[in-house]
């Protein structure tokens, strides 16, 4: 954008320049032809007429060459302007852009501080999955050999009393 409106500024200027030297031209030659008319009492009626419809010419050409200079001028003016606003518009939008930047970083680095938290915490809950997998191995164990124990004494306590009602009167 910035180049655009730079190239824009840059070929109104030429232009304007090119008019300007155009301007001086036709006055010089217009002088010079007012100078021929009034040094030549000796031109015929035709010929008089004839520069005279010139210097009309000329500064109808020039009025034309004033109209675009105005023009010009007015087009130059225009780019100026809506470069200082391209100006702003810039400024504005690097300064969004480095907040955006800032934003973004400190994004970054509270992700990484909740990865690390998230693989801290993974870690712990798969300590404590273990732990839990070697407790409920032991008590299985216990249960198991509690239900060993018990089944144990049911058997004694079953032969005891088949003994015991054998042996009573």
């Amino acid at each position: 954008m910035r180049g655009t409106c730079s190239c824009a500024g840059a070929a109104v200027a030429c232009l304007l320049l090119l008019v300007l030297t155009m301007e001086t031209g036709v006055r010089a030659a217009a002088q010079a032809d007012m100078t021929t008319i009034s040094d030549s009492n000796a031109n015929s009626a035709p010929e008089l007429a004839q520069d005279m419809h010139d210097v009309h010419n000329l500064g109808v050409e020039l009025e034309g060459l004033e109209l675009a200079a105005k023009t010009a001028n007015e087009s130059l003016q225009y780019a100026q302007g809506h470069m200082e606003e391209d100006k702003k518009f810039l400024a504005s939008a690097i300064n969004e852009l480095h907040a955006a930047i800032l934003h973004a970083k400190e994004d970054k680095h509270n992700a990484a501080e909740l990865k690390n938290r998230a693989d801290s915490l993974t870690h712990e809950a798969k300590g404590l999955w273990k732990e839990e997998t070697k407790l409920k191995a032991a008590m299985h164990a216990k249960l198991d050999e509690g239900n060993s124990i018990q089944k144990k004494r049911s058997e004694e306590r079953r032969v005891g009393k088949e003994c015991r009602s054998r042996w009573s009167p």
